[in-house]
């Protein structure tokens, strides 16, 4: 059954794509029965696109940032239900599952967030429902029902606070229509590809509404894995494992509950609950090159293929599947006062449960004594995390001057438990026979420990109108309170390699660190014409300090300059912004891994500019055309690279043919992003981080030699993904009811390049590929 499948699938994409011709003749011969229409038609402009970039509701082109959104029907259209290949079509902004974690890695304007640890902040706020997500360590989750994402760049200190200095995305769910509505969705593609999707809205009773979406995502893996699907137990609530079988396998459910109450004259309450439950296997890392090893005697090498090509088929015999279940409250009230005077509540509890499995961290590979598998080092990891906040808004108008003042408290708690054992001590496991973890080597490198961080801050914000000016400014007072217990964690020293020396150690010892900050923003914004305006901007934001394994941290810091323009031409059937910016970063927080554990260090600075081009445009009826370019030059301190590519660019179109004679709507849309080169390496293969140096000498004093050759196929080389969809709309169901076919195909070019690299220092290097070409059907329906 799977190869005629297939071949089906293959020949709808193939006729999808040339859609467009077929379309044509099909225009002609329907002109009669769509001459009534074909006279009404016109070109009509672009919608106003509404954000909360400045925590209230405002057209997208008058707040004087550098900001883009997407809508429901290009979420839908691009599949995107998470973090995950939002920044696909944003300048200057890249998205990426870090390899080896469940982490959605950022970088914007040169600032990335990848640290898994719960002791360490990042410089990009995630919100839903504008509700700040205070680990980045499940962020690679989907969402059951997304309405719109808003992507924010440069600094957000002032209205979102802490850790924002790269900018914000505020994932924002569907709210109730307070009508009955029903959508129902099923998908299938390759990999065998299956998704299904309900949503349920209710009329409104007394005010009160409510809309249900559940939803369920399951694909097998791209990359099988060769090795013996053996079973693992380990002591200390680890429990048992099971090798998976394929790599990139999802079975993912979703649900999202909304309600909202508007059944009292001023006042409107929203509540939302958000779950998501993925049974996943994390993208294998695949050994690109692997330093010699020595196993334990009598062990020898199985298989352990290595290289920069991707490989269908690989050993991974330390992979097993993980479990990332994500939860979540919100609660908005607004209330108005009084005219031009409004309270607004947002609370926000969530919690997240991760259970990593097994994982080999050095990626495939196998060796074996005949009864034992070894690796030069496997981990495990735990991790859960609670957090409580709460915001008190106050919102007005006097005469020409909009204000808004909060106050904002924040509390986190988690626990991480993640043992790693390396080669020296790790004499192999067996099938079947419980491995009792030592709490002495088997976190030399990983950690066990506990935190809690508490934040409060206070702000004010506001805009006059004067004429064609507006002039606005904020300020916010942040105050951090984080506390780490250390049950066991120390850093290993090997002089020489396999004689152990802990070092002056941490565990059972509490460990504080308290701080506060100030930030601040000034913009002025000219209205040229209706529709047309420029303007500057200077906006300051910081990553909180704190302790890691005991060792305190510094904030880092950022300012940046902002000047934009955005306007609107052509009876608004054409828009296009544009960006400048600098920013300057001090005490910029350095974070490593090698064989000695984690390390944070504050040391230099950092300085990046760039520039940021959108443009929609509607040339004719039916056809909306969408661009974006950003370029990013980074220059830090020391020899330390940066992960952020320097260009990236997005070309798309999307048409809608005139109706058929049965009254069917045809569109067909084809999306193309690329971005350039990215050095995933801190610095040159060979070479260890030293602070923001790279060192000539290894953790345990061994010299070092840098590897050009290596280094050169260690980027993550540039990159183009076109995707494309035809769709057919508006079939209808009796008298009510409606429904949509669509043809999708993603990464059509099949590019198989890697996505992500990642260094285990000196020659030690793995890394994830991109996932091949997937193409499927989507079925809808809707009353």
């Amino acid at each position: 059954m799977k190869v005629p499948v297939r071949s089906l699938l293959v020949r709808c994409i193939l006729m999808a794509l040339g859609a467009p011709a077929w379309m044509l003749s099909t225009d002609v011969a329907a002109q009669a029965a769509d001459s009534d229409e074909a006279a009404l038609m016109r070109i009509q402009g672009l919608a106003e696109i509404v954000v909360t970039a400045r925590r209230k509701e405002e057209n997208l082109q008058d707040v004087p940032t550098s900001i883009t959104a997407i809508g429901a029907k290009d979420l839908a259209d691009l599949k995107i239900d998470g973090l995950i290949g939002v920044a696909r079509h944003i300048p200057n902004v890249d998205i990426r599952q870090q390899a080896g974690s469940m982490v959605a890695v950022s970088h914007f304007r040169g600032i990335t967030n990848s640290s898994l640890n719960p002791q360490v902040d990042a410089g990009i706020g995630i919100y839903v429902d504008g509700v700040y997500l205070g680990r980045l360590s499940a962020t690679a989750f989907d969402i059951a029902d997304l309405a719109q994402v808003e992507v924010m760049r440069g600094p957000q200190g002032t209205l979102f606070g802490r850790n924002s200095t790269g900018g914000a995305v505020n994932l924002i769910t569907t709210s109730p229509s307070g009508q009955f509505g029903f959508h129902g969705e099923l998908g299938f593609g390759n990999f065998n590809d299956r998704r299904q999707k309900f949503s349920l809205d209710l009329p409104e009773w007394n005010g009160l509404s409510a809309r249900v979406t559940l939803g369920h995502h399951q694909n097998d893996g791209y990359v099988r894995n060769s090795a013996p699907r053996n079973t693992y137990h380990f002591s200390d609530g680890f429990d048992s494992m099971t090798i998976s079988e394929t790599g990139g396998a999802n079975d993912n459910d979703l649900a999202l509950i909304s309600l909202r109450y508007a059944g009292v004259p001023g006042l409107k309450l929203d509540y939302k609950y958000d779950y998501s439950k993925n049974r996943m296997t994390i993208p294998y890392r695949q050994s690109m090159s692997l330093a010699p090893q020595t196993p334990p005697a009598g062990f020898v090498e199985v298989s352990a293929p290595m290289g920069f090509h991707f490989m269908e088929s690989l050993p991974a015999a330390f992979e097993s599947p993980s479990i990332m279940k994500v939860e979540g409250h919100s609660i908005t009230a607004e209330y108005e006062l009084a005219p031009e005077l409004s309270a607004k509540y947002i609370g926000g509890f969530r919690k997240f449960d991760i259970s990593y499995g097994l994982d080999g961290y050095y990626g495939a590979g196998l060796w074996s004594d005949g009864i034992r598998y070894w690796s030069p080092g496997i981990s495990l990891r735990e991790e859960d995390q609670h957090q409580s906040s709460h915001e008190f808004q106050l919102l007005g108008k006097r005469g020409n001057l909009d204000w808004i003042a909060g106050l904002f408290l924040f509390e986190e708690k988690a626990k991480l438990d993640n043992p790693i054992l390396p080669g020296p001590f790790f004499g192999g496991i067996a099938p079947e026979v419980t491995y009792t973890l030592n709490p002495d080597t088997d976190y030399y490198i990983g950690q066990k420990v506990k935190t809690d961080n508490q934040s409060q801050a206070l702000y004010v914000h506001g805009t006059w109108h004067r004429d064609q000016w507006d002039f606005s400014g904020g300020l916010r007072r942040t105050w951090d309170d984080r506390q780490e217990h250390v049950m066991a964690a120390g850093h290993l020293d090997l002089r020489p390699w396999g004689v152990p020396v802990f070092l002056p150690g941490t565990n059972g010892r509490d460990f504080r660190y308290r701080g506060s900050h100030n930030d601040y923003d000034l913009s002025a914004t000219y209205r040229i014409a209706p529709g047309m305006n420029v303007y500057a901007k200077y906006a300051t934001g910081f990553v909180s300090g704190g302790i890691l394994q005991g060792t305190a941290f510094q904030p880092e810091t950022a300012k940046s300059y902002e000047a934009g323009f955005k306007g609107s031409f052509m009876d608004n059937s054409l828009r296009f912004n544009a960006a400048l910016y600098e920013m300057k970063r001090r005490d910029l927080q350095i974070e490593g891994f090698a064989a000695t554990g984690y390390v944070l260090q504050n040391v230099g600075k950092s300085r990046s500019d760039g520039v940021e081009l959108e443009l929609t445009y509607v040339p004719m009826e039916g056809l909306t055309l969408n661009g974006s370019y950003g370029y990013t030059r980074v220059k830090t301190d020391g020899q330390i690279r940066t992960s952020q590519p320097r260009q990236t660019a997005s070309f798309g179109f999307d048409y809608e043919f005139q109706r058929l004679a049965n009254g069917v709507r045809p569109s067909f849309r084809m999306d193309a992003s690329w971005r350039d080169d990215i050095r995933h390496l801190s610095c040159p293969a060979g070479l260890s981080q030293v602070a923001l140096g790279c060192g000539t000498l290894d953790a345990y004093g061994n010299p070092e030699i840098a590897n050009p050759t290596l280094d050169r196929q260690a980027i993550v080389k540039a990159q183009t993904l076109l995707s494309a969809r035809f769709t057919l709309r508006e079939i209808r169901l009796g008298a009510h009811g409606t429904a949509a076919v669509s043809l999708w195909g993603r990464n059509l070019l099949n590019n198989d390049k890697p996505d992500y690299i990642y260094t285990l220092g000196g020659n030690n290097i793995t890394g994830t590929f991109q996932q091949p070409r997937t193409y499927g059907i989507d079925l809808s329906v809707g009353y």
